[in-house]
């Protein structure tokens, strides 16, 4: 390497970075690569850099790379290939490395989703040194007949935020590109980034693939942390004000700005306009938001010209944000990798402590996860035991599928020999089997992706390129508007995978800090009402898709189990206020007695029945989300199966819920729970619970898609049927595979399962004939979306039936007279009985409920012909069927009008209620009161049988 080139690189850096010395992991870095430079026996060894946010990784690599290349004379395009995982961070690493490459004359670009065409002509024609793309976009470049030749001439390849990667099919995408690349390119270096991780060997390994080595350069112990938690009151007002005015507290306390994390969209929507109504400069970031909006948050928070952004993972990563001093978490993150990512964000100079904040709910459960997580955190970087490990997918197929089309287009042809040597050498399908691939192949060739030549050569076919080019990992989904029926507001969007996993009729779900019962499901429209109440139901919200490992689980549980014994807790959770919060929130419950326990050591079990007749059972083995899970799962299947029982199951990181209309017998858990089974049939257990679960609906959906056999726009109803139509296929058998590994962690339940085989753990069971404890109500808002939603989560039907009210008197109606076919529009509240028209006085006044021509030229039509002599019998013979009965209609809401006034103007206006109704309804009612109830039960029919109507 030479001197000359490290120390005008060196000066560059310190002059466009303002750099006045290296970094640690830098200077690392830097001295692995010079002794590297001279020694042939590492040559070939790939390398992982792990270092804290912030800590300078980018430049760390390229200053090496830069200085080995301008050393060699080394300046064929394409030298250095650079891989992340959002096209934000391509755009962000541009406008940072753009004047250090310039000042070396070497050139720099960008080929992703977003590129124009322009640009990726000029890429094609004058490829530069270096390249930056994402997993997407690299799957279309190793195919490009203008690239290939400048492609083996990459020395390094680089992947930043792997750790992003690792753990999805997005991860597997890559590493089988990498080995396709290794196929007709030279020997490059594989370099992979990230933040502080879990186990990082299993990343080297994925990075390198089977039989690469490796080294780690880890610096992530040099990091510290200081994260505090705020505690919220145990009493007073409701938990969505107590943390709102905690954030304000904050953010008068400490220095601005502040980057907010919430867990979901929804929240960071709904926080952003609580936070600005009390006159905070705040801005909102998160993928749904228009790039426009996410680049002028981004901006502000790096000028500093505002209060706080609230984002949600759209902001984790190494996208800059300037130097920011305070970052806040609201709720538990529920991971100690996100909290070290997340509180990462602020304290970016070396040797600066990374200060953070956690703002939790009144939940006991969130409570003592926020204080675990917090001291994890604080701890991680100097024992990695503390941080999640990163879960490699396994044999994905419908990745198989998309690389084996990708190596035909790049090969012309191959043999299947050829094509498993090249997929087996990533690390995702080491294990992949001939009889799999075999299986795959002829379910290409009978999807007419692939075909067999003479020769038994394999080839892609026209299909299969469009299938390659128009397919990613990244499934696009469509939104879905939620409508509130009573005063037909939007409320808010909800994703696809949501609506397709957890959405019918009928169903309870969260959204904008309310609960909302689901009317009807369209194309695009989800409408819905108000709930009244929970009728047994679990309810559904976005915010539980963040798995809580079991370690942490079992720690929360822990420190919970001392505080009901009121035993003094170690060191090991620090700070005595926690400990006395929590013990403040315990002193008034009397449903806790010191005999309770959560966990596996003895399994504690409340039964509870409700005034709706609903019977609840709540059990606390702390298995985590995916262990909890797969143990709700299995419950619920055996119960059904030993007993014919029907039960609604939910789980949380801590407790599983059952509920039923039957009285269940608790005992029936514990002969459940001790029946012996083999690990094989546990998973057939569970195969078969997700078979008939709303969950593989998605599943299906998503690996169709990514198999190229079904398009984007899908309605619920098709998504129903072709979970059906796929049954034992491959794409089945791919659905369910990927189902298990993300929602379930099998080993944990076994283990568990064999715990209580093995030790007699006794089963405790509680009556709760009044009350619930406070662990099964903090069960349930967990269930159910927090104490936000909880507070206000019925709305009292008096003011419900205002909304209605208030919705019908603003509403503006057309009437036609029907004696001489004047036509006027006025608002409800504008009109005074007794209804007249205002221009000859007449009372006959139809309403025109949807404003169409055709309504009011069939009543001129008829006045004309009556005006020239012609009977009403003749008049009415000379309209056509379909005009006789619009003019019916008509006339119905002239009657009801003349007899009612503008009552019946009122009940018409409702949606879906058309005379034969109204009517009715006017006959039923007693007052104002029971007016409006009945429109409101009329317009729910109507939005539950909708789709019949329009049929």
């Amino acid at each position: 390497m030479s001197t000359d080139f490290e120390k005008k690189i060196l000066e560059s850096i310190r002059e466009i970075f303002g750099y006045e010395e290296l970094t640690l992991v830098q200077k690392k870095v830097l001295d692995y690569f010079r002794r590297r430079f001279y020694s042939e026996n590492s040559y070939k060894k790939d390398l992982l850099v792990i270092a804290p946010t912030g800590s300078g990784k980018t430049l760390a690599i390229l200053m090496p790379i830069l200085i080995m290349i301008l050393s060699r004379k080394d300046l064929n395009p394409i030298k250095i290939l650079y891989i992340t995982p959002l096209r934000a961070l391509n755009r962000d690493l541009f406008d940072r490395l753009y004047k250090l490459f310039e000042s070396f004359n070497l050139s720099i670009a960008i080929w992703h989703g977003d590129t124009s065409y322009n640009e990726r002509r000029r890429i094609r024609e004058n490829p530069p040194i270096m390249l930056i793309t994402t997993p997407e976009s690299l799957q279309y470049i190793l195919i490009n007949e203008d690239l290939k030749s400048f492609l083996y001439n990459i020395s390094y390849v680089i992947i930043d935020e792997i750790q992003e990667l690792i753990d999805d099919e997005r991860g597997c995408e890559v590493s089988v590109a990498l080995e396709r690349l290794k196929d007709f390119s030279k020997d490059f270096m594989r370099i992979g980034l990230s933040g502080t991780i879990g186990e990082p060997d299993l990343v080297g390994k994925f990075l390198s693939g089977v039989g690469g080595r490796y080294d780690v350069i880890d610096v992530s112990s040099e990091k510290n942390f200081d994260i505090d938690v705020i505690l919220p009151s145990s009493s007073g007002d409701n938990d969505e004000n107590i943390y709102v005015e905690a954030i304000e507290d904050l953010l008068k306390k400490i220095e601005k700005p502040v980057l907010i994390f919430v867990n979901t969209r929804d929240e960071a929507e709904h926080l952003g306009s609580l936070l600005s109504s009390r006159g905070l400069r705040i801005y909102v970031h998160h993928g749904s938001l228009s790039k426009d909006k996410r680049l002028e948050a981004e901006r502000k928070l790096k000028e500093g010209s505002i209060d706080a952004v609230i984002a949600t993972s759209s902001l984790e990563l190494g996208i800059d944000v300037g130097l920011l001093k305070n970052v806040i978490q609201v709720r538990s993150p529920r991971q100690v990798t996100k909290i070290v990512q997340r509180i990462g964000r602020s304290g970016h100079r070396e040797k600066e402590i990374s200060k953070g904040f956690v703002v939790t709910s009144r939940n006991i459960f969130d409570v003592a996860e926020s204080i675990v997580i917090a001291r994890r955190g604080e701890e991680a970087s100097r024992r990695k035991d503390l941080l999640e490990k990163p879960l490699i997918r396994r044999n994905p197929l419908d990745v198989l599928m998309h690389q084996v089309v990708g190596i035909l287009l790049q090969y012309k042809k191959s043999s299947k020999e050829k094509i498993m040597s090249i997929i087996k050498r990533s690390y995702c399908f080491k294990d992949l089997s001939e009889e799999i691939l075999d299986e795959l192949l002829r379910f290409m060739i009978d999807m007419r992706m692939i075909r067999k030549d003479q020769d038994g050569l394999l080839e892609a076919t026209g299909r299969g390129r469009i299938y390659y080019y128009s397919t990613t990992m990244i499934v696009d989904t469509k939104k879905y508007d939620v409508i509130n029926t009573l005063d037909k507001k939007e409320i808010g969007a909800l994703d696809e995978e949501f609506v397709i996993r957890s959405l019918n009729p009928d169903e309870i779900f969260v959204l904008a800090g309310g609960l909302w019962r689901v009317l009807n499901i369209e194309e695009d429209k989800i409408f819905v009402e108000p709930a009244k109440k929970f009728e047994g139901k679990i309810p559904r919200w976005i915010g539980q898709q963040i798995p809580v490992e079991r370690n942490v689980a079992r720690e929360v549980c822990s420190l919970l189990n001392l505080v009901i014994k009121d035993l003094k807790p170690s060191k090991m959770f620090w700070e005595d206020r926690y400990y006395e919060h929590l013990r403040e929130i315990l002193s008034k419950e009397a449903k806790v007695s010191e005999d309770f326990e959560l966990g596996d050591k003895k399994i504690f079990v409340e039964k509870y029945s409700d005034e709706e007749g609903y019977h609840y059972i709540f059990m606390y083995p702390c298995l985590g989300t995916r262990g909890n899970r797969a143990l709700s799962y299995y419950i619920q299947n055996m119960i059904r199966k030993i007993y014919g029982i029907k039960t609604i199951s939910g789980s949380t990181s801590y407790a599983v819920v059952l509920i039923s209309d039957k009285n269940v017998d608790p005992i029936v858990l514990s002969d459940v729970l001790s029946k012996k089974i083999s690990k094989d049939d546990l998973i057939k257990i569970l195969e078969e619970s997700i078979e008939s679960s709303d969950d593989m609906r998605w599943y299906i959906v998503s690996v169709a898609r990514k198999m190229g056999a079904l398009e984007k726009e899908v309605s619920l109803k098709e998504a129903k049927k072709y979970a059906d139509f796929y049954r034992d296929t491959i794409i089945w058998r791919e659905a369910l595979n990927e189902a298990l590994q993300e929602l379930f962690d099998v080993d944990v339940l076994y283990d568990f399962l064999e715990k209580i085989w093995s030790r007699n753990v006794p089963v405790i069971i509680r009556d709760r004939k009044d009350d619930l404890s406070i662990f099964a109500r903090a069960s349930l808002e967990v269930l159910s979306g927090f104490n936000r939603v909880f507070e206000k989560r019925f709305l009292p039907e008096d003011l419900l039936i205002e909304i209605v009210k208030r919705r019908l008197y603003e509403k503006e109606v057309e009437l036609i007279c029907l004696m001489c076919g004047h036509v006027f529009t006025r608002k409800i509240k504008d009109l005074q009985d007794p209804l007249t028209c205002e221009r000859c006085g007449s009372v006959l006044l139809a309403y025109n409920k949807y404003r169409d021509e055709r309504s009011r030229m069939i009543v001129k039509k008829m006045i004309r012909s009556l005006s020239t002599g012609n009977s009403l019998v003749k008049t009415f013979s000379s309209l056509s069927d379909e005009e006789k009965e619009i003019l019916k209609m008509l006339r119905e809401t002239a009657s009801l009008i003349a007899s009612n006034g503008r009552k019946a103007l009122y009940v018409l206006a409702g949606t879906g209620i058309g005379p034969e109704t109204a009517r009715r309804i006017l006959s039923k009612h007693n007052d104002e009161r029971e007016l409006l109830r009945l429109i409101i039960e009329a317009e729910t029919k109507f939005y539950r049988t909708r789709e019949y109507w329009e049929k």
